[in-house]
């Protein structure tokens, strides 16, 4: 007995021996052992039929995927694809996850911050938080027939005018002023337009108190005493100089700083939602000396301002304070720190 199995590849042939070969009778199994030799031939027979099936099953796989067709997904088709690192991979291969992602995350990092964006982050930081209330008080020798007016601003304000020069400290224009003075006297700190501007009344009045030299009554003795009087009175005028030098340097740095960043501070306080803001007068009070003003404000950066003016002499005061770090203060506007003095000064 033959057995023929076959397939588009493969090709099994199981046959047994012919009937009157040796070992054999004329049903075709050996005379003696019927029993093991029926046995063996049937498991030959059922291992030939599972080859048989496993050859199938390749074959028409083979010929599916011959065709274009899927099937369902294999082992290997459910495996992860092994994760390439970052500037290994291929030219050709396609990472759109990945680094399309990290080069815009580049590009954010790359990119200048200026302050007309509009990030999230900026915008909380730069938010007021609150309000508070800032004091001045102004300290100034000259108190009658005042004019003034103050302004908080989130931004440099423009630059009020100045015409500054420095007392002369020769010889010959400080006798001339001497001898000038010393026929008026000492003048009261109200009288405008004094000899020689109020620098040099300070300066004259400082001197002749550490002279300890009286007043001339002749014309004799007010040469004497004008020469008498130089070496006194030089060192405050030079001291004085330096003190409006110092002025003079502070207003052209505040110049400087006013053209180059106003117009993008005014710009970045804009979005912020600041404005100026009017400072307001005080009542009089007869505890106190001076002029007092207030003003509520921001927690932020601000720029005070005050004109103060009296008959013959006017004060321009700048400060900033950064409110946002700084704890507010009352802030005293005397002649020293003012950031420039018009008129007879």
């Amino acid at each position: 007995m033959a057995i023929n199995f076959s397939s588009s590849r493969t090709r099994f042939i199981f046959r047994s021996p012919a009937p009157g070969e040796a070992g054999f009778c004329k049903t075709g199994f050996r005379k003696t052992g019927f029993r093991k030799t029926g046995f063996r031939e049937i498991a030959y027979l059922l291992l030939a039929i599972a080859i048989l099936a496993v050859v199938s099953t390749t074959a028409s796989e083979a010929a599916g995927s011959e065709r274009g067709d899927t099937g369902k997904p294999s082992l290997i088709d459910k495996l992860e694809p092994m994760p390439i690192e970052h500037g290994h991979a291929d030219e050709s291969t396609d990472d759109t996850a990945g680094d399309t992602v990290k080069k815009e995350k580049d590009k954010e990092q790359d990119k200048p911050i200026t302050v007309f964006e509009d990030q999230d982050e900026e915008d909380e930081d730069l938010a007021p938080t609150g309000d508070v209330d800032v004091y001045l008080s102004v300290a100034v020798p000259h108190t009658r027939n005042v004019v003034v007016k103050g302004m908080a601003y989130p931004y440099p304000p423009k630059m009020p005018l100045i015409s500054s020069n420095m007392l002369p400290d020769d010889d010959k224009s400080i006798k001339e002023l001497l001898m000038g003075s010393g026929y008026l006297r000492r003048q009261t700190a109200n009288q405008p337009n004094p000899l020689g501007g109020w620098r040099w009344q300070y300066a004259f009045n400082k001197a002749v108190k550490k002279s300890r030299l009286t007043f001339p009554h002749s014309i004799v003795e007010h040469y004497r005493w004008s020469n008498a009087m130089v070496k006194f009175i030089r060192p405050e005028i030079q001291q004085i100089n330096r003190f409006e030098k110092q002025r003079l340097a502070k207003y052209q740095l505040e110049e400087s700083f006013f053209t180059e960043h106003s117009e993008i501070i005014k710009h970045d306080s804009a979005r912020r939602g600041l404005d100026p803001v009017a400072i307001e007068v005080l009542p009089a009070s007869p505890k106190r000396l001076g002029l007092d003003m207030k003003v509520r404000v921001a927690r932020a950066k601000w720029w005070f301002t005050v004109d103060y003016t009296v008959p013959g002499l006017t004060y321009h005061w700048r400060i900033i304070r950064d409110l946002a770090k700084e704890k507010p203060e009352r802030l005293i506007l005397n002649e020293g720190n003012a950031i420039s003095i018009e008129g007879g000064w």
